[in-house]
Parts: structure tokens; sequence; C-alpha cells
């Protein structure tokens, strides 16, 4: 028996998300929720000498190789944009940024395959299942971990918004808009902390 002692953070990461488009949309910016991208929008690089049809839009001589790095563009060119579709209206409309960030979690792959197919994966989905206890199974300040389980996962038990949840997060998945937990997973859980809680 040996114990282990590590220090964490906690966040509420749907408040965490509201704040920052509340706090973006005070910035000036335009706040689009439930939007999904449907293709990007690219252009590609011009070194004429002549008027910019391109990048830079320039109606001078071309300044992409000034104003653009030269690893911005692939053999298809750059990201300038995306095309999306409001989920709650079918409304479609077009997007353009000078910068564009893929900042899609678990969907990140099939943004990047829209601009290159031929990239390979850069993750493996997972789904973490969490079991949601009454506060007095977990202390307020202090979690209990199990750094190896019976399958050789980690599992722990934190106090979470007044409650305590139990769960771990190494568990492969296919990628879903609305993941659910399987009666295996919960089965697991129960059985993993019943050496630490009366649950039953």
């Amino acid at each position: 028996m040996f114990q282990i002692v590590y220090f964490d953070g906690q966040f509420n990461d749907a408040r965490m998300n509201v704040s920052l488009a509340v706090s973006a949309a005070h910035g000036g910016a335009a706040v689009a929720n439930h939007t999904e991208v449907v293709s990007l929008i690219k252009v590609r690089k011009c070194n004429s000498s002549g008027p910019c049809t391109h990048a830079c839009s320039s109606t001078q001589p071309c300044l992409c190789k000034f104003l653009l790095y030269e690893f911005d563009f692939d053999a298809d060119g750059r990201v300038i944009g995306a095309n999306v579709k409001d989920l709650e209206r079918g409304r479609k409309f077009s997007i353009y940024a000078k910068v564009v960030i893929n900042a899609t979690g678990p969907f990140v792959d099939s943004v990047r395959h829209m601009s290159n197919e031929s990239e390979p994966n850069m993750i493996t989905p997972s789904a973490g299942v969490h079991l949601v206890l009454p506060d007095y199974y977990s202390a307020k300040t202090h979690g209990l971990i199990v750094p190896r389980t019976k399958d050789g996962r980690v599992l722990f038990v934190l106090p979470w918004e007044r409650h305590t949840i139990a769960g771990t997060t190494d568990s492969e998945t296919s990628l879903t808009m609305r993941p659910k937990p399987t009666e295996k997973e919960i089965d697991f859980i129960l059985e993993e902390i019943e050496h630490l809680l009366t649950v039953k």
C-alpha cells in the first residue's frame, strides 16, 4: 500500500466558454453559437508584380510575400476563413479572418482534413465517464486517486460543485456530439470505488 499526494486545478468548462463568448462580444467580436464548419476558405499565394488576386488583395504590386509567412501556406494555399452553417436556423454564411485557429477539441482532425485530406490524425478520441455522488463521499478540499485499477487505468474521487464525482477519462470511443455512458463503464467505476467508499 502506498500514497500519492498531488495538486490539481478545477474549473467549470461550461461557465468558462460562456465567459469567453461574452468577453469577446464585449470587446467587439462577432460570436456565433451552434455553428458548424462546413468547409474552409483558402487562397493561393501569388508572387506576381501586378495587382494581387489572392491573399493580400492589394491593388498595388502584390504584398503577399511581405504580409504572410511562407509556413502559412501549404500546397493548396492558406486558410483565410470558413463556410459555416447555423444549426438552429439552417442558414449558411462565410466567416473571414486574418488568423484561423482550429480549437475544436476532439473534432480537430475532421477540420484539419478539410484543409488537407491526406494529413494523418493527431488524436485518439477518449471518453470520460463521471458518476455524481452526494458531497459526503469526499472531503471539501481533498480528493482520492486510484493510480492503477484492475484494467490499468486511473480512477479519481473528487469534490465538485457541492457534490462528489468519481470516474475516469481514459477510454477510447467514437466521436459523437452527445456521448452517453455505458452500463459497463458505470459498473466498472462502482466496483473500483467500492474498495474506498460504501456506495451500495
